[in-house]
């Protein structure tokens, strides 16, 4: 999960979808980090919407904009055979 105060915004990362490699490269610019803890990294959007969302806008005036990559589910099954 990568966070942006300045931007507000929040990625969220998906198993399996080169989110490592996302975070390798936006990782410097990001307020807030979550890379090796994978219950963390791997937050659900309802988990993130409920407890981290009402977090990060207890500071800010903003909402957040969030996203997600993720694969397309039959592509992501060929990768697993």
């Amino acid at each position: 999960m990568l966070v942006s105060y300045r931007h507000r915004l929040a990625i969220l990362s998906m198993p399996k979808c080169a989110s490592e490699s996302l975070t390798d490269a936006l990782a410097e610019n990001m307020d807030i980090v979550i890379w090796n803890n994978p219950a963390l990294k791997h937050t659900y959007y309802r988990r993130f919407d409920r407890f981290i969302r009402p977090f990060l806008e207890n500071y800010s005036k903003e909402r957040f904009e969030t996203v997600c990559m993720f694969r397309e589910p039959v592509d992501w099954l060929h990768s697993w055979w």
